[in-house]
C-alpha cells in the first residue's frame, strides 16, 4: 500500500489527524516506510495517538530522526552519508571538467547504514 503526504513539522495536529485516519482505513497496517528525513513526524503522531505497535523506518540521521530511534519510536533510519554523496558528486564534477572523462571510482555508488538504536551514537547527526 502506498500514501503520499507532506507534513510540516509546523503542523503536527495535522499529522496527528492524518495518520489516525490512516490507520482506521487500514488497521492491518503494522509498519510505514518514511522515504524523506522526517520520519520522527510520523514517530511523534503515532506516540500520541498511542500506536506503538507500528513500526516505522526513515532516511537520514537528522536530530529528529536520532531522538526518535534513541526513544525506540523510530524502529530505523537509513544513513545515505549525505556529505559523502555531495563531495563525491563535485568531485566528479571538477575531474569531468578539467579531464574530459569520468573515472571508474567516480561512477561508484555511495554506501547506506542500518541504523538502530543500538548503534546511532556512532553516526554524525545532521
Amino acid at each position: 500500500m502506498l500514501k503520499e503526504g507532506f507534513y510540516s513539522p509546523d503542523d503536527p495536529e495535522k499529522i496527528k489527524t492524518e495518520v489516525s485516519a490512516f490507520l482506521q482505513e487500514n488497521p492491518a497496517v503494522k509498519g510505514i516506510a518514511v522515504m524523506i528525513s522526517t520520519g520522527y513526524l510520523i514517530s511523534d503522531a503515532l506516540r500520541e495517538i498511542g500506536r506503538t505497535d507500528v513500526c516505522v523506518g526513515g532516511y537520514d540521521v537528522t536530530e529528529g530522526n536520532a531522538r526518535c530511534v534513541r526513544e525506540n519510536t523510530l524502529t530505523f533510519v537509513i544513513d545515505q552519508h549525505p556529505v559523502r554523496q555531495g563531495f563525491s558528486g563535485v568531485e566528479a564534477l571538477l575531474h569531468y571538467l578539467m579531464y574530459g572523462r569520468l573515472e571508474e571510482e567516480h561512477k561508484s555508488s555511495s554506501p547506506v547504514d542500518v541504523v538502530f538504536k543500538e548503534n546511532i551514537d556512532t553516526f554524525h547527526i545532521i
